[in-house]
């Protein structure tokens, strides 16, 4: 009501009023270092500082950051006001993730669930870094464009389990450093599914279980992660082992496919279950072909040479 304002003090009240009202879920951000449209070099940098060591001290207290340089603060004000920095089990080892329950995370949790219901309603089609933005921009939340590179790599790591990501279209195996600077510099190229967990969890499991032998690390019973992981066996391989013909015709099918596989839901849900069975019975012995092909071509050539040798000498 017009009437009803009587000074400039007045104004900025009802103002202040009217954008409670608009942006009721907006999280409070506490840091103008960072809550802002646009950042200054050190701004940028300090963030850019604080990404990185979310993948790469994630699990470490407080990212392992010493003394009080801005990255911390920035970290206290997002990370540790919403509580998603989490000492797993008690066990002193932390990881980027959320809890649903806990009343100070309440508004990314709702922040998430706007992005998960734009998802399901697009379907098949991927959900664009700059629809998540826009969503995030607009009422009730009100982010700031400066602070959404970080807001987007926290909601990738807490979905990392069921969120396939991509950048320019192209699947995306790790969550690397590399990443942070794409996030940093052109955060419009991402790209995101969620996961569809109809596979057989059965069926998942025993190949997860193999899986971990290959890649070294656990890998989780989902199309997602056993997508990743198969990635990750190939990209380890020699160039020769990518390449060659000497295989069996149906483990080259197989090699083939993860090749040239750009969504591991497609890939583990449609396309091994018609190459290995459909409960994936053939796939072990196919990745010990896969990963043996170079070390055995290697004795078979040494053999040969031998065998050359021995003849022109004994001539």
């Amino acid at each position: 009501d017009i009437k009803s304002v009587q000074n400039s003090a007045h104004i900025n009240q009802k103002i202040s009023e009217l954008f409670d009202i608009f942006y009721n879920k907006a999280p409070p951000v506490k840091n103008e270092l960072v809550n802002r449209t646009k950042l200054s070099g050190n701004a940028t940098a300090a963030l850019k500082g604080l990404m990185l060591r979310c993948i790469t001290h994630e699990h470490i207290e407080q990212l392992g950051i010493e003394k009080t340089p801005p990255e911390l603060t920035i970290y206290n004000s997002v990370i540790k006001e919403f509580g998603l920095h989490n000492n797993i089990d008690n066990s002193g080892t932390f990881k980027i993730s959320i809890d649903t329950s806990k009343r100070i995370s309440k508004p990314i949790t709702e922040m998430w669930e706007a992005i998960e219901i734009t998802a399901r309603k697009k379907g098949d089609e991927r959900l664009l870094a700059d629809e998540i933005f826009e969503i995030w921009s607009r009422p009730p939340f009100g982010l700031k464009k400066g602070i959404f590179p970080l807001f987007l790599l926290l909601f990738i790591l807490t979905n990392r389990h069921q969120l396939a990501i991509y950048s320019e279209g192209i699947y995306l195996t790790d969550i690397s450093t590399v990443v942070v600077d794409w996030l940093i510099k052109s955060p419009n190229d991402f790209s995101f599914s969620y996961v569809d967990f109809s596979k057989s969890q059965n069926a998942l499991t025993l190949v997860a279980e193999d899986l971990s032998i290959f890649v070294n690390r656990a890998v989780e019973p989902t199309p997602l992660d056993v997508g990743r992981a198969l990635k990750q066996i190939l990209n380890k391989l020699p160039k020769w082992s990518l390449n060659t013909r000497l295989m069996s015709s149906n483990t080259l099918a197989v090699r083939d496919e993860i090749k040239k596989a750009h969504d591991p839901i497609d890939l583990v849900n449609l396309k091994l279950p018609q190459l290995v069975g459909e409960n994936y019975e053939g796939l072990k012995s196919v990745l010990l072909e896969i990963t043996d092909a170079f070390n055995q071509q290697t004795i078979n050539l040494k053999d040969q040479l031998l065998e050359e040798f021995r003849f022109t000498h004994s001539q």
